[in-house]
């Protein structure tokens, strides 16, 4: 498995265990349904991963690997719809933040890239919100086989 994969993987299973009562999914539409509890969301996608020379060597490549959590909730009160939001963001940053988070030695750092301001979307009766966190990740990959299968 390519490192990238792994790590959208990782992080994916580190949102799920310090959110439980969020829906998490690496690489999926943002279609969700209400009616089946698919909401609060935290839907983890992969962006860009670029060449990071700064920490390649003779034997590694250095990547810096750019994914978004997207944290999506629904309400019929925009600010506690908004709120909700705000805690969940906090609570992701949290979890991606934390000392040796990701558990990989090839990991270096997890880099915060800001946020997108929310949309929102009035249907009539609810309101739904999605708030995008940007992030990076920096890692080194074996030059020649960059698998890190488990």
């Amino acid at each position: 498995m390519h490192p990238a994969e792994r790590l959208i993987l990782r992080v994916e299973e580190l949102l799920t265990r310090a959110i439980p009562e969020a829906k998490t999914a690496a690489h999926r539409t943002l279609a969700l349904n209400e009616e089946q509890s698919e909401l609060p969301a935290l839907i983890v996608t992969m962006g860009n991963d670029d060449p990071f020379n700064q920490l390649s060597t003779m034997e590694t490549l250095g990547s810096l690997l750019s994914f978004a959590v997207s944290i999506i909730d629904q309400g019929a009160d925009e600010r506690a719809t908004m709120r909700r939001l705000t805690d969940l963001r906090r609570r992701v940053h949290a979890a991606l933040m934390a000392p040796g988070a990701l558990g990989f030695g090839w990991a270096i750092e997890v880099g915060y890239q800001g946020a997108v301001a929310p949309v929102t979307d009035n249907n009539g009766t609810r309101i739904a919100k999605d708030l995008t966190t940007r992030w990076q990740i920096a890692y080194v990959m074996d030059r020649l086989d960059p698998d890190v299968s488990e």
